[in-house]
């Protein structure tokens, strides 16, 4: 974004153009996805758009951070009520059926456009990069006050690029199919973790 947005008035303004570019993008999907819609979704002209997105790839950047940082909230909500020592197996099962609780209709078709949106964009990408390197880092610096199991880099790196895979699966997948699904990608992660200790 160009503009900080400090004053009361262009916070709301960005969270509206926001709020609108999501809709956009749920409806549009990120092939359709264009600043002129999401002006109009937003009821601003597109000179205003333009003075806090000056590029389009800026708003899916943002959309993409927002939704990193509310899946971020759902893990450290679930890391401050666990009971420690935890069992790291059933641990990330409990978080996995978390997010996919968090995960309505909307949520689930706005994932699967912000999954383009990674495969399209190299910055989105880096992005991503990014927040795997903090998460792994933030679960390797708390597993030894929850669990007494040790787990490698790559081990951590592996369950959450898993994970990540297997959300992609259900999000992709018909609302008729998805109870199914995610009850297998639980199992599967709740093995894969407890295949690494036991």
């Amino acid at each position: 974004m160009r503009r900080d947005p400090k004053q009361t008035r262009s916070q709301a303004k960005v969270a509206e153009i926001l709020a609108a570019a999501q809709r956009v993008l749920i409806a549009r999907g990120v092939e359709n996805f264009t600043t002129n819609h999401v002006a109009s979704e937003a009821g601003c002209n597109i000179s205003t758009l333009y003075r806090y997105f000056p590029e389009k790839h800026e708003i899916l950047h943002q959309l993409y951070r927002m939704w990193l940082a509310e899946e971020v909230a759902v893990n450290l909500q679930a890391v401050a009520e666990a009971q420690h020592p935890i069992d790291p197996a059933a641990f990330v099962a409990e978080l996995f059926r978390r997010h996919l609780e968090t995960h309505d209709e909307e949520a689930h078709a706005l994932a699967v456009e912000l999954t383009k949106a990674h495969f399209l964009s190299k910055e989105i990408r880096d992005i991503e990069g990014l927040h795997e390197g903090n998460v792994v880092e933030a679960v390797l610096s708390h597993l030894p006050q929850m669990t007494s199991h040790r787990f490698s880099a790559e081990q951590v790196t592996y369950v959450f690029r898993l994970a990540l895979s297997l959300l992609v699966m259900i999000n992709t997948a018909t609302p008729e199919d998805r109870a199914g699904l995610s009850d297998m990608a639980i199992a599967t992660l709740e093995q894969t973790v407890r295949g690494f200790y036991s």
